[in-house]
């Protein structure tokens, strides 16, 4: 109840939140709060809706559009208990259709009823990397380079897509990462050009990986993306 009253009072003048960087150079964070209200305040960018993908009962992806409705008319499914969030987009919309976009590795997702609002808490020990510029922001570049990798794996399950959901799903999310950064460096340690063509995107990863080796994260034989998701 506490740690609910925290949220709320943290959250009166937000519409969404970044909190605990894991370190300063972090490209991420290790929350995000989203505060969906029936009221929107008008001072600040106010969230109507949150897209994101969720692990079902079933161990499968899908895709979960959350909104305040479903707690205001108590008829509908409401989100209740703790769910796993599956790597990829977290899409944020206001009632104008703006958008603000995060990219997570997987985590946690809660959250927590006020008078008129909902709190929602998506946690994890991966960085939630903020989408602010495609071509220019080096977190946004690690986001979409990840997507990419993702995508091109995906392409080889061919007919067998739900597969590779539920591996997809089943991904531990520091592991998540850890393949991630391990698999650009080693594109970029195999094509030389793609460190040239993107010399900040492959100098956050190295700096990554050599955070991960200094705090004992990083295992001794890293997976890769391929390793964790090809087909057998």
């Amino acid at each position: 109840m506490e740690e609910q009253q925290d949220i709320l009072q943290q959250m009166e003048n937000w519409g969404y939140l970044t909190l605990h960087q894991p370190h300063p150079h972090s490209p991420g964070y290790g929350e995000l709060l989203i505060a969906l209200r029936k009221t929107p305040t008008g001072l600040h960018f106010d969230p109507a809706s949150v897209r994101l993908r969720v692990c079902d009962e079933h161990g499968s992806i899908r895709q979960a559009v959350l909104t305040l409705e479903p707690f205001l008319e108590p008829s509908q499914e409401m989100l209740l208990e703790t769910q796993h969030v599956c790597p990829g987009m977290v899409i944020i919309r206001d009632r104008k259709d703006k958008r603000i976009d995060f990219f997570t590795f997987g985590g946690s997702l809660s959250v927590t009823l006020g008078s008129g609002e909902a709190i929602y808490s998506l946690r994890s020990p991966a960085p939630i990397l903020p989408i602010i510029d495609q071509t220019e922001e080096v977190a946004s570049k690690l986001a979409f380079e990840t997507e990419a990798l993702i995508g091109e794996i995906q392409a080889k399950w061919k007919t067998e897509q739900e597969e590779f959901l539920c591996q997809l799903a089943q991904a531990d999310p520091s592991l998540f990462y850890i393949a991630s950064v391990n698999s650009i460096l080693t594109h970029g340690e195999e094509h030389p050009v793609l460190r040239e063509e993107d010399p900040a995107l492959y100098s956050l990863v190295h700096s990554e990986r050599q955070w991960l080796m200094k705090t004992g994260q990083w295992p001794p034989e890293p997976p890769t993306l391929e390793g964790l998701l090809a087909p057998a």
